[in-house]
């Protein structure tokens, strides 16, 4: 039971490692574009963040159309993943802390 605990720790918090260091890329990044290039800039590079992929068939890069919905409702759900995985360490820290 206690390994099992251990090893739940450890996917959640490198869980946790990985979404504050895409979110440390997305901001630092974006930031770069916008001093680099302006909105524009940062905005192509959005797209670029959003719209590539591989197709299944023939392996040609395949390019969905821009949508600043889904591009925001992919950010906002990494944002909340990202906060709960947050609160949740941070409440576990102070209950071992008591």
């Amino acid at each position: 039971m206690n390994i099992l605990k251990i090893i739940l720790r450890f996917i959640r918090r490198c869980l946790l490692g990985l979404l504050l260091g895409y979110w440390a890329g997305f901001i630092g990044y974006s930031i770069v574009k916008l001093i680099a290039g302006g909105p524009n800039r940062v905005l192509s590079w959005y797209k670029h963040l959003y719209g590539t992929g591989i197709s299944m068939n023939d392996d040609l890069p395949v390019f969905r159309e821009w949508s600043w919905k889904e591009f925001l409702a992919y950010q906002f759900f990494y944002l909340v993943i990202t906060l709960m995985l947050c609160i949740f360490e941070w409440r576990k820290s102070s209950i071992r802390m008591q």
